[in-house]
């Protein structure tokens, strides 16, 4: 290729230029005389028949430049264009052009023609580029690049030549392809989740017990150890490698931090474990470390709630129940503290306490006759015992129901000596208390004071009861006599019943003699209110008749019944 590029250049050089070497023609002397001073005419030849492209002298193709004669349209390269007699013009014309008969023809100028040329020469050095990379690549670094690596595999894989060092170089790639891989599990993995389910069938457990065995496989520190040395053995480098080799170097710094911890406990708060065990478990694999660091922790915890569990040295007092102490007491054994320990001999004297506590209130609650003051003291006992919470709510409840009937006795009995009686409490509220009382079945302080009061209300009402004819009626029955008894008062002492005469009642017929009729009716005063008998009242009933006045009479109000009197009467 470059040598035709060369013998072109030549050739298009010598047909426009002076030359005096050899053309390689068979004339004795050179052509001296004027040249081709136009400029070519740019032509595609893939219009043209392959016989117009050949020479007319040499036979050779004239495929880049070609010189074509108007008058014989006969083709010449350049070495033989003018030297040829294509015509019976001049030679001096044939090299010229002059008469314009003989034309340069080029299929690309010179600048087209040497990028051409060059991109063809570079394509068919990239073979050897490819092979020249390779072979520095691997020579200028002990540990080659992955990632330098990969990209001349692609590029090696896209040229369409024979490449030796292609299928090693596949290979390799492909190994460290493969650790990369095994590399990315280790770093990029977190900690699965073991749920547990008794749910699985036989395909069920055998895939959990896989799946169970390839994470415990997955969890060891060894495999991260013969990774790197592998990829050492393998001589490459890449980035997993340098990332999995620090969380190599941190896995033995956190080893040996986790050692000097477990040999200086005291010298570490329990938060120092705390994460010093979480800084582990970051790592998704099994260390023997972190499983004594758990432990210890676990320990560590437990004396802590123990501290924070006991009651306080000011007034006692503590929050747990005796399900929590037990609890407790459990948890701290699972955990390997030994009968021995001083704090599992606090909590079960503690339980103990509690228990007994708790059969205190039990007994005193289910007794007949609740002794409210021992209740009490086991109230304010319960702050500094562990006791059940359910029991302590009961407790609490009947104490609260006596200490409210107590406030209202209290209220009561204070509201009862009030000089203005309309202050006074009402006789139902105090029935209400005595009621609550007999549900209780105590008396409080003040119960006694306020059954004086009651019975001395109980006496006035009595006595009210004898005044007004009710002797024999209940006691909460006497207001509303007394609202009766007052309402037939005003009727009776009403200024507007002033004296009349005799009047029926308008349900009855007049009287059969008609003097009679009038006199009663001139004897009658003008008084509007149609009202009869001592009570003042309107008809009401059976209304009896006086013989002598003529006065109307409600029977209710003469004690005589309905079935005593006669239809003549």
């Amino acid at each position: 290729m470059e040598r035709m590029h060369e013998n072109e250049v030549y050739a298009r050089k010598h047909f426009t230029q002076s030359d005096n070497g050899d053309t390689g023609t068979a004339a004795t002397e050179p052509y001296i005389g004027p040249r081709y001073g136009k400029a070519a005419e740019i032509s595609d030849t893939d219009h043209l028949e392959e016989d117009d492209l050949v020479c007319t002298f040499c036979k050779s193709y004239c495929y880049l430049s070609r010189v074509v004669c108007s008058k014989t349209k006969k083709t010449m390269c350049l070495l033989h264009a003018g030297h040829f007699e294509c015509c019976d013009a001049p030679e001096s014309e044939r090299y010229s052009g002059n008469n314009g008969e003989h034309t340069l023809f080029f299929k690309m100028t010179d600048a087209e023609l040497d990028a051409t040329v060059r991109k063809v020469v570079d394509k068919a050095n990239i073979p050897e580029t490819w092979a020249a990379k390779v072979d520095s690549e691997l020579d200028d670094n002990a540990k080659p690049s992955l990632k330098h690596l990969r990209t001349l595999l692609a590029e090696g894989e896209k040229i369409q030549y024979d490449l030796p060092q292609l299928p090693d170089l596949r290979r390799f790639v492909e190994k460290c392809n493969e650790w990369v891989e095994e590399a990315t599990v280790y770093i990029t993995r977190k900690q699965q989740e073991r749920r547990k389910s008794t749910k699985f069938g036989r395909k069920g457990n055998s895939k959990a017990a896989d799946i169970e065995e390839r994470e415990k496989e997955l969890r060891k520190v060894e495999n991260i150890i013969n990774l790197l040395a592998k990829a050492e053995q393998i001589s490459f480098d890449c980035p997993e490698f340098h990332t999995l080799q620090e969380r190599a170097d941190n896995i033995k710094q956190f080893q040996r931090d986790a050692v000097d911890a477990l040999d200086n406990i005291r010298a570490k708060t329990t938060s120092d474990f705390e994460e010093l065990v979480e800084r582990g478990k970051e790592f998704h694999v099994d260390m023997p470390e972190i499983e004594q660091l758990e432990r210890l922790l676990k320990r560590l915890r437990w004396d802590d709630q123990a501290k924070a569990k006991r009651p306080s040295s000011d007034n006692y007092e503590q929050n747990s129940t005796l399900s929590d102490i037990e609890e407790f007491i459990q948890e701290g054994l699972a955990i390997g503290v030994p009968e021995s320990n001083s704090d599992i001999l606090f909590f079960r004297e503690h339980k103990a306490q509690g228990e007994l506590w708790e059969q205190k209130a039990l007994e005193l609650m289910n007794v007949e006759q609740v002794h409210y003051q021992q209740l009490d003291a086991l109230s304010r006992q319960a702050i500094t015992l562990p006791v059940n919470a359910e029991t302590l709510a009961r407790v609490d409840s009947i104490l609260k129901k006596q200490r409210e009937v107590q406030d209202r006795i209290i209220s009561l009995y204070e509201r009862s000596k009030e000089t203005d009686f309309r202050k006074r409490p009402m006789y139902k509220e105090v029935r209400d208390v005595m009621t609550t009382l007999e549900e209780l079945q105590s008396k409080p302080t003040g119960t006694i004071d306020l059954e004086k009061e009651q019975k001395r209300h109980e006496d006035w009402m009595r006595k009210g009861k004898k005044l007004f004819g009710k002797a024999n009626a209940p006691l909460h029955i006497l207001a509303q006599h007394m609202e009766i008894v007052n309402e037939r008062n005003l009727a009776c002492f009403d200024l507007r019943d002033t004296p009349r005469g005799p009047v029926e009642p308008s349900s009855r017929a007049n009287s059969p003699s008609a003097d009679t009729q009038v006199e009663r009716m001139t004897d009658g005063s003008s008084s509007s209110r149609d009202v009869f008998c001592v009570c003042r009242r309107p008809e009401a009933g059976m209304m009896i008749e006086c013989e002598l006045c003529h006065e109307w009479y409600h029977g209710k109000c003469l004690k005589i019944a309905r079935g005593k009197v006669k239809e003549d009467d």
